[in-house]
């Protein structure tokens, strides 16, 4: 048997009321299937998106569709070094990250978008691959994360369902994102 059929979902005592939303929003038991889903979706989305509208926030003080891609990258690596150090038995404490922080000290508004794209793809790979490979018994090991009890398999399931609560808020905030029309900035739509 695979092992990712092993993992199982997280209970409820496996991550912080902080990750609960994350958790909630990837109902799916098999993750490695979810991972590998959600990531060729926020590609397959974001793909026919122009340069100019990529860079463009919605309102101030709000994220770029680029800026949006790069806090998934960050994330993505975030996460999954937790998952790691979880899935390795390492009970060191793990911080919280400040991710305004993070977007504010980043040009990914500089970055083509397409490039974002490929090392979102490319870190989502690595992070199935990374999923996929663990024992039932690496995903129960329950270190701590930003204060708060967190399990191995609990951080696979919160990266699924970061992303996909990224991927809603894009359709909300570039609504032909979510009628599946290419996003072109209003002076290149025509009538």
């Amino acid at each position: 048997m695979h092992p990712r059929t092993l993992l199982g979902r997280p209970e409820a005592g496996e991550y912080g009321d902080f990750f609960a939303g994350y958790v909630a929003q990837a109902p799916e038991n098999d993750i490695v299937a979810a991972l590998e889903s959600t990531g060729t979706e926020t590609v397959e989305l974001l793909r026919a998106v122009s340069e100019q509208a990529a860079g463009e926030a919605p309102a101030p003080g709000e994220w770029s569709i680029k800026e949006v891609v790069g806090h998934l990258c960050d994330t993505e690596r975030v996460f999954s070094y937790r998952l790691l150090r979880l899935s390795r038995f390492d009970a060191t404490p793990l911080p919280p990250f400040e991710q305004e922080e993070y977007v504010a000290n980043t040009h990914f508004n500089t970055r083509p978008l397409n490039d974002l794209l490929a090392e979102y793809d490319e870190l989502r790979h690595a992070t199935v691959r990374l999923v996929a490979s663990l024992a039932a018994e690496q995903g129960r090991f329950i270190g701590t994360v930003g204060g708060s009890p967190t399990s191995a398999r609990a951080m696979a399931w919160v990266i699924c369902g970061h992303n996909r609560q990224h991927l809603g808020d894009l359709r909300r905030n570039f609504p032909a994102l979510s009628v599946g029309r290419a996003y072109l900035p209003q002076a290149e739509l025509r009538p």
